[in-house]
């Protein structure tokens, strides 16, 4: 399909936004789950194999969806902690979508919480997970034409939190995940990029131990179950 004219790329769109999240959501993202009775340091080995930025949790006698359970939840957990289980670490998400939802509903509910990504469930049965990833897929795959009019200048943030060299992963860690940023660009003394770090970059480290996660201290907005 080719898109030039400006009402074509905007149709295009709108189609893609009145499509069911269940026509575009990764199937594959089901298995992004564990059972209540997991224990945290399971759920932690599988997110960092797999490169999960949030488990769903199920009970494993009913296969009901319990909560989530996110990659900061789990680093977060003391070495106290370590025999918690995937029950005990499970929330409640902000936002559950239902696979007849539109794309455009989904990603309105979506971007009010700031979630990347939120779990699809159908009744007590969990689906998988919807992402902004999978809009992005779609786009890049099936409508690229839409896209060649686009920069990124135009959607960007000019003025972007970042990071300095010699900050600790500690401090930069705590930053993220009170402003829920998934990464941050890092600049040196003088203000010019030398690159980026994410959540995902401090995993190798710290699930060697609880040392660096002890660092931490206390974070806004989690429980007493964690560090």
């Amino acid at each position: 399909m080719t898109v030039t004219a400006p009402s074509e790329r905007k149709e295009v769109l709108n189609q893609l936004l009145g499509l069911p999240i269940s026509n575009i959501y990764d199937k594959a993202s089901t298995s992004a789950k564990v059972s209540d009775d997991m224990g945290v340091t399971f759920v932690r080995k599988l997110m960092r194999e797999k490169g999960y930025r949030s488990i769903a949790v199920i009970k494993a006698d009913t296969g009901k969806f319990v909560g989530i359970i996110t990659r900061g939840d789990v680093l977060m957990v003391s070495s106290s902690k370590s025999e918690a289980t995937a029950g005990s670490l499970a929330v409640a998400p902000p936002a559950v979508l239902q696979p007849s939802l539109t794309v455009s509903r989904a990603l309105d509910m979506m971007l009010s919480y700031d979630m990347w990504e939120a779990p699809v469930t159908e009744g007590d049965k969990f689906l998988g997970f919807f992402s902004l990833g999978d809009v992005i897929r779609v786009l890049v795959q099936k409508y690229p034409e839409v896209l060649k009019e686009v920069t990124v200048s135009d959607y960007m943030t000019s003025d972007p939190v970042s990071a300095l060299a010699d900050d600790s992963v500690a401090k930069i860690w705590r930053k993220m995940v009170e402003l829920r940023y998934a990464g941050l660009p890092v600049i040196d003394g003088d203000g010019r990029l030398i690159g980026m770090i994410t959540q995902y970059d401090p995993w190798p480290r710290a699930t060697r131990g609880s040392t660096w996660r002890a660092s931490l201290g206390p974070l806004r907005g989690l429980g007493s179950e964690t560090l």
